[in-house]
């Protein structure tokens, strides 16, 4: 027996595009002479619809174009996962149809069929790992997010289930990006020792065959060999998929000669193409000449149109209705105006050319509050926002391995934000390093203060900073949503912000 894994990336909603795109993988597994063709789950629906689960509408439009299919997919059984509905409750299921007929339907736990003389059970997501498999051939359809920080990687997971269970495993995940969401792909089928024996590459659309009539190797392709190829490539295809299933057509980025909107430029113009990109530089009095040279030679490199406006007197304006009266001339105030004066121009530039603005900011700065909210906090989209600066170095590196694309001064360079006269990151917040590891051990492994002070920190760094984290939530809750790499993403916490809990 034959079959295929057609790996395919839905748009939520998109019933016709998301249907047309499963006719047309069906018809290419017929032209592969394939018994049966798998699709992942909520193939017709797309993942996540969130609340739209709950609308009788958009139910029954799921319903509508599974009928659809049943009756246009002629000569090859169809293995589809899709929302269900049972006892007016939306499950994750699945249904199996071949010319007109529904041969078995999915609903709740594992189930088993048989094709061709082969014994086959279904299992949907990581349901999988509390299941006892009920054949000897085990589909596992799935949606399946990237998750860098991860212990175990899913094939990994998948592999031991195969081995430890004597069965071989077929896995068809989604891939592709849905608003912060990115789902990986790499669909796989596994050998009953838990050896991969043919795959789909990793965050992009692909299409497999693996005939079991032969059972060896078949059909291996090249993923991804590290978390930093990883990052680069899943924040390549959310950057992508985001403006695409938007509706919007480019992006605008706000360079400022510093590393983060440098890798933001260099992941948009991968994602999108140049002609899909352009940049604007706002520098100040407090700008620097490298600054100035690098984002040019960025732009350059990027080959994306460069616009330079400049702030000064904008400022100055603000000066005069007496805002900043009796203030210092470097505070806080002052300071927070020139970013937010830059993210103003920024979104009316983005106005201007109907365009998305992605925002730079990392994970270690939106953690501890370290952005001014309305300006530099501002976008559609958050890039880096799951990103510890330590990460940001070394995807700038990867970027530059074959060539240099984002110049070499800019990663060198000590991070500033250019509000007043020879600013650096660490007169504000600690060292990157120092900030980065407290902020891992307390969000990604859970650990208290004292925990993190036992590390070799210093109790009243690791104070400060926790509680900066917890002061800045309100920022957070209002700032764009990013694209999640991790578990711990900033995006999946809900932080109360009124309180007074720092532990």
């Amino acid at each position: 027996m034959k079959i295929a894994i057609a790996q395919i990336n839905t748009r939520v909603g998109d019933f016709e595009g998301n249907f047309d795109k499963i006719l047309k993988f069906s018809q290419k597994a017929k032209s592969n002479s394939c018994d049966l063709v798998i699709f992942p789950q909520f193939s017709i629906s797309g993942f996540n619809p969130f609340d739209f689960f709950w609308l009788d509408s958009f139910a029954k439009e799921n319903a509508k174009y599974l009928d659809k299919l049943k009756t246009e997919v002629k000569d090859i059984a169809l293995l589809i996962g899709s929302m269900v509905i049972k006892d007016e409750t939306i499950l994750s299921g699945a249904y199996l149809f071949e010319n007109g007929k529904t041969l078995f339907e999915i609903k709740d736990g594992e189930n088993s069929f048989n094709l061709k003389g082969l014994n086959f059970s279904v299992s949907m997501g990581d349901n999988i790992l509390f299941e006892e498999p009920e054949s000897d051939i085990v589909i596992n359809l799935a949606s399946y997010k990237y998750q860098k920080d991860l212990e175990y990687k899913f094939w990994e997971v998948l592999s031991n289930f195969a081995k430890q269970n004597s069965v071989s495993l077929i896995l068809s995940n989604q891939v592709g990006g849905n608003d912060s969401d990115i789902f990986e792909g790499a669909s796989a089928v596994f050998g009953k020792d838990g050896k991969v024996l043919a795959n789909c590459k990793d965050f992009e659309e692909d299409f497999l065959c693996y005939d079991f009539n032969k059972s060896d190797v078949q059909d291996i392709k090249p993923i991804s060999q590290n978390e930093v190829e990883s990052n680069f490539k899943a924040l390549t295809l959310g950057v992508c998929d985001y403006l695409k299933k938007t509706g919007f057509e480019k992006y605008i980025i706000a360079l400022s000669g510093g590393i983060d909107s440098a890798l933001t430029a260099a992941i948009a113009v991968e994602a999108v193409g140049s002609e899909n990109v352009s940049s604007i530089f706002m520098p100040s009095e407090y700008t620097s000449q490298d600054n100035f040279e690098d984002t040019e030679k960025l732009a350059k490199n990027l080959n994306i149109k460069r616009e330079v406006i400049y702030i000064d007197d904008v400022v100055k304006s603000f000066e005069k209705t007496n805002i900043f009266k009796n203030a210092d001339k470097y505070c806080i105030a002052r300071q927070n105006i020139q970013a937010r004066i830059r993210g103003n121009i920024l979104m009316s530039m983005a106005n201007r050319e109907n365009a998305l603005v992605l925002n730079t900011g990392n994970k270690s700065e939106a953690a501890v509050g370290y952005c001014t909210l309305y300006g530099d906090s501002c976008g559609s989209l958050s890039v880096i926002s799951d990103l510890y600066k330590r990460e940001v170095y070394a995807l700038s590196n990867f970027i530059n391995l074959e060539k240099e694309i984002i110049p070499k001064r800019i990663i060198e360079k000590a991070p500033s934000a250019e509000l007043k006269p020879d600013q650096k990151d660490k007169d504000d917040i600690p060292d990157y390093p120092i900030l980065d590891e407290i902020l891992y051990l307390y969000i990604e492994k859970g650990m208290g203060i004292d925990d993190i002070t036992k590390k070799g920190f210093d109790k009243t760094t690791v104070c400060e900073i926790i509680r900066r984290l917890r002061q800045s939530e309100y920022k957070r809750k209002q700032s764009p949503i990013g694209l999640s790499l991790s578990v711990a993403s900033l995006g999946n916490f809900n932080y109360p912000i009124a309180t007074k809990y720092i532990k």
